[in-house]
């Protein structure tokens, strides 16, 4: 069974080696902007947790990517967010697409999953193709 869910000992094991890499790379300066990296999507991604809107696993992965990229967490939701919209447009085209060819309804509702942008916007980054 497929449940699209993440692990909570991955998450933390990302986290883990997040301020190692900070601390051998930067010292003691590098474990307060993990931490703080950290913080940032939790802080900006709580009201759309509670409303439903993002799941937990995705503020666990972009929290953990944060422990890694310090403040660039930023860049990396924001360009998550975009390429996320830009699937939701087409999702939505298809919908329309397939209710007015077949006259039927969608019966489920499509979910997006930020795992994919997530993943495709933190490479962007670290390649240092996105600056805002």
């Amino acid at each position: 069974m497929v449940t699209y869910k993440i692990p909570n000992y991955l998450c933390l094991l990302g986290c883990i080696a997040g301020f190692i890499y900070s601390w051998f790379s930067y010292g003691l300066e590098g474990i307060l902007h993990s931490i703080l990296g950290m913080a940032l999507p939790v802080g900006i991604l709580l009201l759309f947790f509670a409303a439903g809107v993002i799941g937990a696993g995705d503020v666990k992965l972009f929290s953990a990517l944060g422990a890694f990229l310090h403040f660039g967490i930023v860049e990396v939701m924001l360009g998550c967010f975009i390429l996320a919209a830009m699937y939701g447009v087409l999702v939505v085209a298809k919908g329309f697409v397939e209710y007015f060819t077949t006259k039927k309804a969608l019966s489920k509702m499509t979910r997006i999953h930020l795992s994919i942008p997530i993943g495709i916007s933190t490479l962007v980054y670290i390649m240092g193709g996105m600056t805002v």
